[in-house]
């Protein structure tokens, strides 16, 4: 699974793929993090090879 998109400012999200419809894809929200930091937060769904779903949330503080 790719996500590639582009957020045009904190506190804006971005969806790709099909996350909406019970496909594969991510959202990407970016969030403002205080003293020129970003926090960026990204739940994504993927299917395996062997057709399992593979999903769940990650979170990056940057600087």
């Amino acid at each position: 699974m790719t996500a590639t998109t582009t957020l045009a400012s904190a506190a804006s999200s971005s969806i790709t793929g099909g996350y909406l419809s019970n496909g594969t894809g991510a959202q990407l929200m970016l969030g403002d993090g205080g003293t020129g930091r970003y926090l960026l937060l990204a739940a994504y769904k993927a299917q395996l090879a062997n057709g399992a779903n593979y999903q769940g949330v990650a979170t990056f503080r940057c600087s």
